[in-house]
């Protein structure tokens, strides 16, 4: 088990210097303005490729970031059909991967904004 675990460390440690140098060289080949889209990464590493790059690189996850803004996009062209606020509604999504939890904090942000409250406040109000 011990050297299971150790094998699991060595490769994840090897996934990480291999996408931090690919990351390197993007950069340095096409400069500042190249844009790198995480594409179909496991919901665990995609959420942390985009936080360790995101400072300093151009980069994009499709299934997290691409799907939830189409999605608020919808709804805010229904809010203003039906006249309601998103804080008005409750949302429901099955399953915890990237589109979804995705989505969920985008609407969660939109929510804040709109009430200038916290994100916490915005994704786990109507729980209690």
């Amino acid at each position: 088990q011990k050297l299971k675990s150790l094998f699991l460390a060595f490769v994840i440690q090897e996934y990480s210097d291999f996408l931090h140098e690919f990351m390197c060289a993007v950069k340095q080949n096409y400069g500042e303005k190249v844009l790198v889209q995480f594409e179909d990464f496991a919901n665990h590493n995609a959420y942390d490729l985009l936080s360790k790059y995101m400072d300093t690189h151009l980069v994009f996850n499709d299934d997290i970031q691409g799907t939830a803004s189409v999605v608020l996009a919808g709804l805010i062209a229904a809010q203003k059909v039906l006249g309601k606020s998103l804080a008005d509604h409750t949302f429901l999504f099955l399953g915890a991967g990237e589109a979804g939890t995705g989505i969920a904090e985008l609407i969660a942000l939109k929510i804040s904004k709109e009430n200038s409250s916290s994100l916490k406040v915005a994704l786990f109000s109507g729980l209690e």
